[in-house]
């Protein structure tokens, strides 16, 4: 990373991790950024996720918990990082290798941006044809409050809060909406920054569980509002990042000749 960048800590929660935990860091790996630290903190594995942790390399640190969560999972990551710029991945996804070339710069060129938000395809193996390899399917990209495809100040998490542990799926939801209300500025780049991995174990996959956080984000959310006396209403688009800077310059007016 160039000299003056703020050092990036990347945060990956693992539960059962074991099957996709070092893709996850390969992927961290691969940036043309590489960062500094990459922390790992398991939330109570029962398979080999931990030894296999302990085995990745001196620029992975180990953190470990009894079973807690993933918000609460991302909350001790949080605590044990260094690093002055937040990038969570969760174990069973990969980020693209620009990722963080991305995302930084803006973050350290324009201090009022509190998070840079990537696209996102979701990835899955596709069945494999008789006689030909296994391969990765991916579908378009698509925008989506997802936290893999963002890097964040560590200030922002001092501002709004870290991640409400009272939820089970869509802590990051509540997250990204608390910083919106409250006048964090959320940017978006058009180029894709995560492959969020689909199978079988995804928490996602709970369907029962997911209304039910993404209805009790909203209640909290409408809570807030109402008790701040602002307007109820959905919140605004997010912009992208051309349409930011493009405000911030007509904020700023026409530069004098001298």
């Amino acid at each position: 990373m160039s000299d003056g960048a703020p050092a990036v800590s990347v945060v990956i929660p693992v539960r059962d991790g074991e099957a996709f935990l070092a893709a996850a860091v390969a992927s961290v790996r691969r940036q043309t950024w590489p960062p500094p630290e990459i922390v790992v903190v398991d939330d109570g594995s029962t398979d080999g996720t931990a030894a296999l942790a302990e085995r990745l390399g001196a620029d992975v640190r180990l953190v470990r918990q009894p079973p807690r969560g993933l918000p609460a999972t991302r909350n001790q990551g949080l605590r044990a990082a260094r690093g002055e710029l937040i990038a969570y991945l969760d174990a069973d996804d990969e980020w693209t290798e620009d990722k963080l070339e991305l995302c930084v710069p803006v973050l350290r060129a324009h201090p009022e941006i509190d998070v840079v938000l990537g696209h996102t395809r979701r990835m899955w193996a596709a069945r494999a044809e008789p006689g030909a390899p296994a391969r990765t399917r991916f579908t378009e990209p698509e925008l989506a409050l997802q936290l893999g495809a963002a890097v964040v100040r560590r200030s922002t998490f001092e501002r709004f809060g870290a991640f409400d542990e009272t939820f089970t799926v869509a802590d990051d939801w509540d997250w990204f909406m608390r910083v919106r209300e409250g006048g964090g500025v959320v940017v978006v780049r058009p180029e894709v920054t995560l492959h969020y991995r689909r199978h079988g174990k995804n928490l996602s996959n709970d369907v029962r569980g997911g209304v039910a956080d993404l209805v009790g984000t909203l209640r909290k959310s409408l809570g807030r509002r109402r008790a701040a006396g602002g307007a109820v209403g959905s919140l605004p688009d997010l912009p992208s990042l051309a349409d930011h800077l493009g405000a911030a310059e007509r904020r700023a007016g026409p530069k004098g000749c001298g």
